[in-house]
């Protein structure tokens, strides 16, 4: 059967519609998806404002060994569930690298690092799987920095190859504690 002229011309018409249509709807797509990114985007750098926390830009990579104990007990922190629990600040899976923080982004604050790994800390109290611990006559809570007692602690910024220590109970351990911090942090900074 022959098609004529006008039939062809139809179907022509049909098959450039039915192609315009669907580049047009991958177009409304592309756009929409773009514009999603544009929101998220915003919406990131509005967070970033409200946390204090810089973009994970590869321009801070920071180490620090750090140590909390609780009444002379070393807190069981490296656990599987806290692992790389937060892209900006964590702790990685390796046998050698159990103390260290690693620090991906800037304004990263030891109450930060605390938190993404279910440690709430407050320069009085830390809250640890249930529990408060806060500063009382016969027992106190210290931040120590590089050996030194720091009283910005919580919201010290955190930095490389720092050596922190988080000790809640009576000051006679304290030295011990300090000198139980490793020096890993320099072997992943790559700067001993």
């Amino acid at each position: 059967m022959k098609l004529n002229r006008v039939t062809g011309l139809f179907i022509l018409l049909g098959i450039c519609l039915v192609v315009s249509g669907y580049l047009l709807i991958q177009f409304m797509n592309a756009k929409a998806e773009l514009n999603n990114a544009r929101v998220y985007e915003r919406a990131y750098i509005a967070l970033e404002a409200l946390a204090g926390v810089g973009r994970m830009d590869g321009s801070v990579h920071h180490h620090a060994d750090f140590k909390v104990y609780v009444n002379g007990k070393e807190l069981p922190l490296y656990t599987q569930k806290n692992i790389l629990a937060n892209n900006f600040a964590h702790m990685h899976d390796d046998a050698n690298d159990q103390n260290v923080i690693h620090v991906e982004a800037t304004g990263i604050t030891i109450r930060h690092f605390f938190r993404t790994i279910g440690v709430e800390l407050s320069r009085k109290c830390l809250m640890y799987e249930g529990t408060s611990y806060c500063s009382s006559e016969n027992s106190t809570l210290k931040y120590y920095v590089n050996g030194a007692l720091n009283e910005d602690a919580p919201d010290y910024y955190i930095e490389d190859k720092d050596k922190i220590l988080v000790s809640y109970g009576p000051d006679s351990e304290v030295q011990k504690q300090i000198e139980s911090i490793g020096n890993n942090a320099c072997i992943q900074s790559n700067n001993c």
